[in-house]
């Protein structure tokens, strides 16, 4: 396979990723046929390190450090790498009682079993990682020294390093340690526990990934509840944001106490304000917010006030609309994701697969006349999907427009109920959440129904009896409901959000303040492998501003109840695929 293109020599400045995003994505196609999306790591986050995401393979927009050819074959490297994690996906691994370094020695472990699957398919790839593996015997010993050397040895079979731990991680590959995520953990723990018994010091606050043109392995583990007290948890060590400002030191102001008062108050989201004992207001919690005027968050800025709701006896849910039937069928198909899993060197299957073909060719001219599989079966498999439902519950909802004399607040009720009952039909998980604000002391978020709760009368109930009130602080909203649904285990996490329009609040004058935080927590939810979609129900088409926070192709909009079902149906298969 040919290296890829090499662009200027040593001495040229380094590359940048935009003239490369032509060539990444034919050489991507070449390899594997689909190329996964290219997009820049946003200026917010503190990383040149590439990582995965639902959106896509995240690239630095310029490499630093390394300039010329070099950087070039940088980009080329961490395509080609992200692409082989694409190809042959590993099972995510639970964090559980891991340590830090056995966390490390996973991703290590991971990365080479791709690298391996990849090399098996398309050997001419060592050409173009081999060159960067540059770690040596003779750099030390050191624990950051060692994973280097590892990664080395682990890609190169014709590189000789004589240490015995390293010695020990490639007899434990010889014995099929990466062919199960089981063996591969067991593995990772054991070498693990032998770095401590050399009593060798490791900083992991301060390793980075080497080879650089590796991503950060965050796509490798499962989503565990973040630390309460944590102004970063938001995001993964691999995209963690740029500055905590720490020279900008905030006070809470006087208002502040107020929270405290909130806790003990019921919110008033229903006409039936009683609340029963097991519904009482989950303790706020306070998430940073985007300031793009300061190029940085502001840390426990917005304080979300999370309120599971009863049923309201009072409500009455408006019984769904004839045409909207075949809209739920349509979800129903919509809602089956699958992927293509590849069984190759079978005795039977859907084509031939060329690989095999020539290894037996191969075989016989060697004398071996042993049975081969020469066909290639693809299965599709699957996905385990969690949805969370994000309802726009400002004021402005509920106002009469042209077209919409009760505004779009039955419009909204009506998608909602609608795609929780598609998904769950299909045997997946939905939750159905809502949100206002009254400035960022107070954005209350409103639970109408869990991920573990069916869909049954009191949730439409519940839905029924709420009406539009105060603001849209929709940054802070995306925040806690990608950490609800990073709570869930399953393959794909959406969370789509139905809106009337662009987010505003009452303490905030700056028109692009609010747009710029929400476009900042949806790249937060990619980077935690959460993907974030928006339903614009709007009465004044001049109003479509959201495409600037979900990206065009993550946004629609609609006008009237006739447009919904294609509308839902094309958004989900958007974001769900």
């Amino acid at each position: 396979m040919p290296i890829p293109p090499q662009q200027g020599s040593p001495d040229d400045a380094s590359a940048s990723l935009a003239p490369l995003r032509a060539p990444l994505s034919h050489y991507l196609r070449a390899l594997w046929g689909e190329p996964p999306p290219l997009h820049d790591i946003a200026d917010a986050l503190d990383s040149t390190r590439p990582f995965l995401s639902n959106l896509g393979l995240h690239l630095p927009r310029q490499q630093r450090g390394v300039r010329g050819a070099l950087a070039t074959r940088m980009y080329f490297a961490s395509a080609a790498h992200a692409a082989a994690h694409r190809a042959f996906p590993a099972t995510p691994h639970q964090v559980g009682s891991l340590k830090p370094l056995q966390r490390l020695l996973i991703g290590v472990l991971e990365d080479a079993r791709a690298e391996a699957l990849a090399l098996r398919d398309l050997p001419g790839l060592m050409r173009l990682w081999g060159p960067l593996h540059t770690a040596s015997p003779a750099d030390g010993g050191e624990v950051r020294t060692l994973l280097a050397r590892l990664s080395r040895a682990l890609l190169d079979p014709a590189c000789d390093d004589p240490h015995p731990w390293i010695a020990k991680a490639r007899a434990f590959c010889r014995d099929g340690a990466l062919n199960s995520p089981g063996a591969l953990r067991e593995a990772a723990s054991l070498l693990g526990h032998d770095i401590g018994q050399m009593r060798l010091q490791f900083d992991a606050r301060n390793w980075v990934v080497t080879p650089a043109y590796r991503d950060d392995n965050a796509h490798l583990w499962l989503p565990d509840e973040p630390p309460k007290d944590s102004p970063t948890a938001e995001l993964p060590d691999g995209a963690r944001p740029v500055v905590q400002a720490e020279q900008h030191t905030h006070r809470i102001d006087a208002r502040a106490d107020q929270v405290t008062a909130l806790q003990e108050r019921p919110i008033d989201t229903c006409h039936d304000s009683a609340r029963p004992p097991d519904t009482q207001a989950i303790p706020p919690r306070r998430h940073r917010e985007w300031d793009r005027l300061i190029g940085a968050y502001r840390p426990d800025w917005a304080t979300v006030i999370d309120t599971p709701l009863p049923a309201s006896p009072s409500g009455a849910s408006a019984p769904p609309q004839p045409g909207l039937h075949t809209t739920l069928q349509r979800l129903l198909r919509a809602s089956q994701v699958h992927h293509p899993v590849r069984h190759r060197a079978q005795r039977d299957g859907d084509a031939l697969d060329l690989d095999a073909v020539i290894e037996r060719s191969m075989a016989r001219r060697r004398g071996d006349t042993a049975e081969r599989g020469v066909h290639l079966r693809v299965q599709r498999q699957r996905h385990d999907l969690a949805v969370l439902l994000l309802l726009d519950l400002s004021r402005s909802v509920s106002q009469p427009c042209p077209g919409q004399p009760h505004g779009p607040l039955p419009l909204i009720r009506q998608a909602a109920e609608l795609m929780a009952q598609a998904v769950e039909h299909a045997g997946d998980r939905c939750a159905i959440h809502g949100f206002r604000s009254a400035g960022r002391h107070e954005v209350q978020y409103l639970r109408f129904k869990d991920f573990t709760e069916p869909m049954r009368p009191e949730v439409r109930a519940r839905l029924a009896s709420v009406e539009g009130a105060l603001s849209t602080r929709l940054g802070a909203a995306l925040r806690h409901a990608t950490e609800l649904a990073c709570a869930n285990r399953a393959d794909h996490r959406l969370v789509i959000v139905l809106t009337d329009g662009e987010p505003f609040d009452i303490d905030i004058h700056d028109p692009r303040y609010l747009l710029e935080d929400a476009r900042q927590a949806v790249l937060e939810a990619a980077a935690r492998r959460v993907a974030v979609g928006g339903l614009d129900v709007l009465c004044d088409p001049a109003q479509g501003l959201m495409s600037q926070v979900f990206g065009h192709r993550r946004h629609l909009s609609v006008r009237q109840l006739s447009d919904l079902p294609r509308a839902l149906q094309s958004l989900y298969g958007r974001i769900a695929h």
